[in-house]
């Protein structure tokens, strides 16, 4: 008794065998993201960016739209396939299954490769040795505001404009602005001038 495994199916299956690989790789970055950062994100990746841009920067519109367009028509087709396929409901209903996941395998597996294994990079802040700072507080933030309102005040003196070309607070901050924010400025930029 022989196996046959048809072309269509053959295709399926490792279109799922590759989506699995890529689920695969993905788990095993998440345990050890310096694999992801040596081999794929600083030695695979820039390569298949350069590819990239260089087959599709041509392209006047988006690449996502070519994709969409792409997409479109190859499900069209295998549906159109599929349906005046011969054989039994049976048959029909196990290619349909496997095409779903051959489908599904392959968005994953392209995915991936393309774009999606760089998640499981080492963060920036790690490779950066940076300590995470603390979230400045609300008079840090305002005594940090004065001083750059200052500053940008006195950069203002040194600008040659005749006093009509100046934009005035009116102009650029509606009354409404951030709530409250702008009553506390107010009086405070009046002082300053």
């Amino acid at each position: 008794m022989s196996l046959y495994i048809s072309p269509f199916r053959r295709r399926n299956l490792l279109w799922i065998a590759l989506g699995l690989l890529a689920l695969g790789i993905q788990y095993l970055g998440a345990a050890r993201p310096d694999w992801i950062e040596q081999w794929y994100s600083r030695r695979l990746f820039p390569i298949i960016r350069s590819l990239i841009d260089y087959l599709f920067a041509w392209l006047p519109f988006p690449l996502l739209n070519l994709f969409v367009v792409v997409t479109l028509v190859l499900l069209g087709w295998n549906l159109y396939r599929w349906l005046s396929r011969p054989g039994g409901w049976w048959e029909k209903s196990v290619d349909g299954l496997l095409g779903l996941l051959g489908f599904a395998g392959g968005a994953l597996f392209l995915f991936y490769f393309l774009w999606g294994w760089n998640y499981q990079r080492v963060p920036l802040e790690v490779q950066l040795e940076l300590q995470p700072l603390e979230p400045l507080r609300e008079e840090e933030r305002w005594q940090g505001l004065q001083e750059e309102t200052v500053e940008l005040l006195r950069l203002r003196e040194g600008l040659y404009l005749r006093p009509e070309e100046y934009v005035t607070t009116e102009e650029r901050m509606p009354a409404h602005l951030e709530g409250g924010r702008r009553q506390k400025c107010d009086p405070w930029r009046a002082e300053q001038r």
